[in-house]
């Protein structure tokens, strides 16, 4: 009988501790932030609650690690909760337990829902409670880290292939991404592709990983020698399917370099001697030439008395301008050295010596040519002279008869 009553005893309390131990109520009242993005710490709070009538005793609560969440650094494991009070899980009641706990979400952890685990000891009891964490990149970024011409400018008129370069920032897979080529926003629609679309597509970026697209980027005849920015559109998903778009810029620099033309208009004379030379300067390219300046050089073959420097300024595309010079030239072989000096679009700095021929010949040649007005004595030929000799001698002659007349008389 008596055996019978020790071993009631025993069941009753047993019930009864269990009862007592199943009246502790555990939840995950709130994590910050919410989500938490992978290497990064998030803050939990655990609520302790008794729905019994007595006050629990020595309730202890502990974290148990995983692959994914760890303690912080400084944090107590486990806390001593003390006496939960009771009907403490009754709406509007105060007297619950919150126990707060600082974990650092590892950078492997994959996106969405992943479970941390508490261990309750009430009582000579232990219960293990298990809570959802939310983890998602909130903020992913996928960066245009490059942008690159086959040669450093794009000429107007022309082709050339544009590579772009983007790079998964994150710890993460993002995937179905986007990327569009916004060309109808450039400055006066500059640019197309050669063939194909605007648009590409990749099916995924690893995390930490790089791809390449790459088009042929035309540029218009008419784009102006600058740089010109490229408006791009990246959208994509993260590996729980969040969209995201961002948008971003590149730069491309469209460049024609100025070929001016030098040429020697018009001269004077045709032979050795002092005489006036017309040179003009034109600019056919597509591209301004900034502060252009001219510079006429004296040599042994000739001598520049007037008109050395001449400052054009801006030439712009298909304009032309002309400057005159007094030269004595010596010698027949002469030829014109002229310094030209002017700024790109970029304002790199040209300089360059050209020369240019003149056209001079001997006396008898300009005779041949009938270039006898064009001669250094004077602008007068041998013949010439002889004409002039033999007309003022015949008005001589006929002045000194008409006075011979007059005597007789």
């Amino acid at each position: 009988m008596i055996k019978k009553l020790i071993s009631i005893s025993i069941i009753l309390l047993t019930l009864i501790s269990f009862a007592h131990a199943n009246s502790v109520n555990v939840v995950l009242s709130n994590q910050n932030p919410d989500p938490v993005s992978p290497g990064n710490f998030v803050f939990v709070n655990v609520k302790v609650t008794n729905t019994d009538s007595v006050n629990t005793r020595n309730t202890i609560i502990s974290f148990e690690d995983n692959s994914y969440f760890k303690l912080a650094q400084g944090e107590e494991r486990t806390r001593d909760l003390g006496a939960i009070p009771q009907f403490s899980s009754l709406e509007g009641s105060s007297s619950f337990v919150i126990a707060k706990y600082k974990l650092f979400v590892e950078e492997n952890t994959p996106l969405g829902l992943n479970t941390i685990r508490f261990n309750l000891r009430e009582s000579g009891e232990s219960l293990n409670y298990e809570f959802d964490i939310l983890v998602q990149d909130s903020n992913p970024t996928l960066e245009l880290v490059a942008s690159t011409l086959e040669s450093t400018y794009l000429k107007a008129g022309e082709s050339q292939p544009l590579t772009l370069t983007f790079e998964n920032k994150n710890d993460i897979n993002l995937r179905d991404v986007i990327i569009t080529l916004n060309l109808d926003e450039v400055d006066n629609e500059v640019f197309s592709t050669k063939k194909g679309s605007n648009q590409f597509f990749i099916g995924s970026i690893g995390a930490k990983e790089q791809q390449e697209v790459t088009l042929n980027l035309v540029a218009t005849p008419e784009a102006d020698s600058k740089p010109y920015l490229l408006p791009i559109t990246i959208e994509f998903e993260d590996a729980i399917g969040n969209s995201y778009q961002r948008d971003v810029v590149s730069s491309i620099q469209v460049f024609s370099e100025p070929e001016l033309t030098l040429e020697l208009d018009s001269q004077e004379i045709y032979t050795t001697g002092k005489g006036k030379y017309t040179i003009s300067i034109a600019n056919p390219s597509p591209t301004t030439a900034k502060g252009v300046e001219l510079r006429l050089l004296s040599q042994d073959s000739y001598e520049v008395l007037d008109g050395s420097f001449q400052y054009v300024g801006d030439l712009d595309p298909d304009d032309f301008q002309t400057f005159q010079s007094d030269l004595y030239v010596f010698d027949l072989e002469s030829e014109l050295v002229v310094e030209l000096s002017y700024l790109d679009a970029y304002n790199n700095k040209i300089e360059e010596t050209r020369t240019l021929d003149l056209q001079l010949y001997s006396n008898e040649k300009l005779e041949q040519l009938g270039l006898q007005g064009n001669s250094s004595q004077g602008g007068f030929s041998l013949v010439t002279v002889l004409i002039i000799v033999l007309i003022v001698g015949f008005i001589a002659y006929k002045l000194g008869g008409r006075q011979s007349s007059k005597k007789r008389k």
